[in-house]
């Protein structure tokens, strides 16, 4: 999971809570995302939120600045994976397909 910076001496524990939540938050997410982009999925509700470039609270630009992270690097990072775990998902899907036979 994605951990932010909680060893700052200022934080107080409910602010440190906090960021823990929207934290969990973004990994939440980050997985659905993944999970829509391997299907396909292009217009998944967690792909629309992913891709938004919405300042609102709760919005992944929102979050990512809430935790001290830029964006754009973890929708970078974010692609890569997604990437990653397509190939994985195509690769079995075929497997899965040609067992049927």
């Amino acid at each position: 999971m994605i951990q932010p910076e909680l060893d700052e001496p200022t934080l107080d524990n409910q602010t440190k809570a906090c960021l823990r939540l929207w934290s969990a938050v973004l990994h939440r997410g980050l997985v659905d995302a993944a999970k829509a982009f391997a299907k396909g999925d292009q217009h998944a509700e967690a792909l629309v939120w992913f891709w938004s470039d919405s300042q609102t609270p709760g919005s992944f630009c929102w979050i990512c600045d809430a935790l001290g992270y830029d964006p754009d690097a973890v929708r970078g990072y974010a692609r890569m994976k997604f990437r990653e775990l397509w190939q994985r998902y195509r690769h079995e899907e075929k497997k899965s397909d040609s067992s049927d036979t």
